[in-house]
């Protein structure tokens, strides 16, 4: 499976390194020249790709229309918002994954704006503390 991630912080860098390892083929983009320069650290340089990813010429490049999968895992929720529906609308990836990093702008990422599957990772982890108190409590009596 081809997966195109936006954003090589410490999310979209850990999960090009998990996709590598279970055999998919990646490339990540990035405009940041500091991450940048760390990513090519950790990761394959080949998979690597700098530029505004709200370029379309750039997203060209990077391969998005072969892409399966398009992953916005940047820390700015307008970006990643934003980058989802250039994939999605214009690009038509099948598949679009969003990092959602305020959970006061969960609501926008829905899939009329490009979004088939926001990860709101504020609400993920209050479900999981949530379930882990239930079950604790399961436990104690």
């Amino acid at each position: 499976m081809f997966v195109l991630i936006y954003g090589g912080g410490r999310v979209g860098s850990h999960l090009a390194t998990l996709l590598i390892e279970l055999g998919h083929k990646v490339r990540l983009l990035e405009h940041d020249e500091e991450i940048i320069e760390k990513l090519h650290r950790e990761l394959p340089t080949e998979i690597i790709y700098e530029g505004d990813p709200l370029d379309p010429r750039i997203l060209e490049e990077t391969g998005i229309r072969d892409a399966n999968v398009f992953v916005t895992a940047s820390s700015d929720d307008s970006a990643n918002l934003a980058v989802a529906y250039l994939a999605k609308k214009k690009f038509d990836v099948t598949r679009v994954i969003s990092r959602v990093n305020n959970p006061r702008y969960a609501w926008l990422f829905t899939p009329e704006m490009g979004v088939d599957i926001a990860l709101n990772q504020a609400d993920i982890l209050a479900r999981l503390i949530g379930e882990e108190m239930s079950l604790g409590d399961m436990f104690r009596s």
